[in-house]
């Protein structure tokens, strides 16, 4: 008996031992789960806190922005994505709003909505979540401002071209009024038929100015085909004969373009390389060849006009030598160039000139291969 009871006065120690140990690991654990419910409510508000300044941050930025879920439904638009659309659009299919609000692009990223406002439109993968987020500019204020100052310049172009065909236009007029005005009974008919024939030049000037001035806007919508190099340099060589005979000087062609085709309206494109060539001939001194060479360069055709004439001064922009009647000659109306710039430009090409490092100039034209 006294056997049992120091056993069970055992068991019982070790019973309480165990429970007061149980005990202070309970409260051990209580003490962590309290830290750690802490740590957690306080995340919950940093992170409810964030949530906050996140969205005030969106709400305020001054782009729309339109997060989509991996099914393409906006799951969150900011304010100024509302105000771009006028309407809401969380719950909606991008695609659905896309279709009711898209009229067309204007340029590059530029948009034009069937409201009438002007947005660009960047799209940003969210990869690990399948999300994207869309971001929308109203550009439209800035889109209109472009096209008043683009238009105020083609309108300044325009005044300025006016004004310059008038100058033009007024000379050789002036000096054909001035004849005419001479003219009476008392003039024998050899001054008549001089004077006449003064008068007769000076409109057939006015006549020639006016044809080239209308061939530079026909060439802005002239159609272009596709033509082989070689056919362009074979009509080139026999008017070029033509200049030689005029100038009495030597014009030498390289051609180094086989088998290649470019967009073109043949005539026209000859009519500018013949523009160039006569301004190289009439520099260019006696004895001396004007030299054209095709040649086939990046995937371009590369038409080169050497001359070997007094080049052109330093101080001259290079933009202005492009321009309607510049010169740097005494004579001329100084359209030739402007004229084959014109064409060169409707074959979306491009005309510029080098100095050469001896003498004259080199005037390149390069337009885009094809095939």
């Amino acid at each position: 008996m006294g056997q049992t009871l120091d056993k069970f006065g055992t068991v019982s120690n070790n019973v309480l031992e165990y429970y007061e140990n149980f005990e202070a690991r309970l409260s051990v654990v209580n003490e962590k789960l309290l830290t750690i419910n802490s740590q957690y409510m306080a995340s919950l508000e940093e992170k409810a806190s964030l949530c906050e300044k996140l969205s005030l941050i969106l709400n305020n930025l001054p782009a729309g922005i339109v997060i989509l879920d991996n099914y393409g439904k906006v799951i969150k638009a900011n304010t100024q994505a509302v105000d771009i659309f006028s309407k809401e659009l969380k719950n909606n299919s991008w695609v659905s709003i896309l279709d009711d609000f898209y009229e067309h692009a204007i340029d590059g990223n530029e948009v034009l909505l069937s409201n009438g406002k002007i947005i660009t439109v960047t799209t940003m993968p969210l990869q690990k979540s399948n999300e994207q987020i869309i971001m929308l500019q109203d550009v439209t204020k800035r889109s209109m401002e472009r096209n008043i100052k683009s238009k105020q310049k083609s309108v300044q172009a325009l005044e300025k071209l006016a004004s310059s065909v008038a100058h033009q236009i007024k000379t050789p007029l002036s000096t054909a009024l001035l004849c005419i005005s001479q003219i009476n009974g008392e003039q024998n008919a050899k001054e008549i038929n001089r004077s006449v024939a003064i008068v007769k030049k000076k409109i057939e000037d006015v006549v020639i100015l006016t044809n080239e001035l209308l061939g530079m806007e026909r060439e802005r919508n002239s159609v272009k085909k596709d033509v082989l190099v070689e056919e362009i340099h074979d009509d080139l060589q026999i008017y070029v004969k033509t200049l030689e005979i005029k100038y009495g000087k030597v014009v030498t062609i390289k051609f180094n373009a086989h088998n290649l085709y470019i967009k073109t309206n043949k005539l026209s494109l000859i009519s500018a390389i013949l523009n160039i060539i006569e301004n190289a001939l009439d520099v260019n001194p006696n004895g001396k060849p004007v030299i054209v060479s095709f040649k086939h360069v990046n995937n371009n055709l590369s038409i080169e006009v050497q001359d070997q004439g007094p080049g052109i001064k330093k101080h001259i922009a290079t933009d202005n030598i492009f321009a309607p009647f510049v010169s740097t000659k005494n004579h001329g109306n100084g359209l030739g160039l402007s004229v084959a710039k014109a064409i060169v430009d409707s074959h979306q090409g491009k005309i510029e000139y080098i100095n050469n490092s001896d003498n004259g100039l080199t005037f390149i034209i390069t337009i885009e291969v094809i095939r």
